[in-house]
C-alpha cells in the first residue's frame, strides 16, 4: 500500500476509513518523518475528542460508512485497516461512490480463523462475571471492559456473515460493488490472520490511473465535506 500513497501528487485525496486514533497515520508519520503533499482525511464513527487524536495536523471528521460526507468521486485513494467488515453493507456502494475512477482501495479484513472459539460460551460466562461484580457493588475491570467489547465484535463478524473463508467470495463480494481485485493475500503475523485486499474502480479512461512514485498527508476536508 505505501508505494502507492507515496505516489499520489499534491492534489490527491486519500480517505482513511474507519481510521480510530489515526494510529495508521502515525505509523505513517513515523516511518517517512515527513508530511507527503497529498491530502488525508480521516473518518470514524466514534466521537473522538481531538486531543486524543495521534496525529493531530491531519483533517478527522466523525461520520458513519454508510454515508460518508463527500462528493462523489472525490477520493484518488481510500484505506481501511480492520475496520470495512464493521461497517453497513451500504459502505460498499459509498465507498464506490466517493472513489475517483481508477482510484485504489486498499482493505485488511478480519479472517474466519479469528472467530474459531464458541464465541456464546465465553460471552455467558463474562456476563455471569460482570453481573456478580455488579451485584456487590464491586468496580468492573478494564480488562474485563476491553474482553466483553472484543467478543461482542467477533460475535457482530459471525453473524453477519462478514467474514470471508475464501479469495473468490472476496472477489465476488467486491465485483457486485463494481469493483475489481487487483490483490488478494491471506497474511499472518503468527497469532491473527487477515486478508489483505486491493480494489481499483474500473475506469473507461486508460490513462486515468494512480501514479506510482511520491508521498500523504495535510489538507483540509472543509473543502470537500457536502
Amino acid at each position: 500500500m505505501h508505494p502507492y500513497i507515496n505516489a499520489l501528487p499534491k492534489d490527491s485525496y486519500v480517505l482513511d476509513l474507519g481510521a480510530g486514533r489515526q494510529i495508521l497515520e502515525k505509523e505513517w508519520k513515523d516511518i517517512y518523518d515527513i508530511k507527503p503533499p497529498c491530502q488525508v482525511v480521516t473518518l470514524d464513527i466514534a466521537s473522538i475528542p481531538k486531543a486524543s487524536l495521534l496525529a493531530k495536523d491531519y483533517e478527522h471528521v466523525q461520520a458513519t460508512g454508510g454515508t460518508l460526507p463527500f462528493r462523489d468521486e472525490q477520493f484518488n485513494a481510500v484505506v481501511s485497516n480492520m475496520a470495512f467488515d464493521f461497517m453497513p453493507s451500504q459502505a460498499l456502494a459509498e465507498t464506490y461512490r466517493i472513489a475517483k475512477p481508477g482510484g485504489l482501495v486498499f482493505l485488511n479484513l478480519h479472517h474466519p480463523s479469528l472467530v474459531n472459539y464458541d464465541i456464546n460460551r465465553e460471552l455467558s460466562k463474562l456476563r455471569r462475571k460482570i453481573r456478580h461484580k455488579t451485584a456487590a457493588n464491586s468496580e468492573i475491570s478494564e480488562q474485563k471492559k476491553l474482553k466483553f467489547a472484543v467478543y461482542r465484535y467477533h460475535e457482530y463478524l459471525r453473524d453477519n456473515n462478514k467474514l470471508f473463508k475464501t479469495a473468490d467470495q472476496i472477489r465476488s463480494h467486491f465485483g457486485e460493488g463494481g469493483f475489481n481485485a487487483s490483490r488478494i493475500d491471506l497474511n499472518s503475523d503468527g497469532n491473527d490472520t487477515w486478508w489483505e485486499v486491493d480494489l481499483v474502480k474500473p475506469s473507461t479512461n486508460k490513462n486515468e490511473s494512480l501514479p506510482l512514485a511520491g508521498t500523504i498527508f495535510d489538507g483540509s476536508a472543509r473543502s470537500i465535506i457536502k
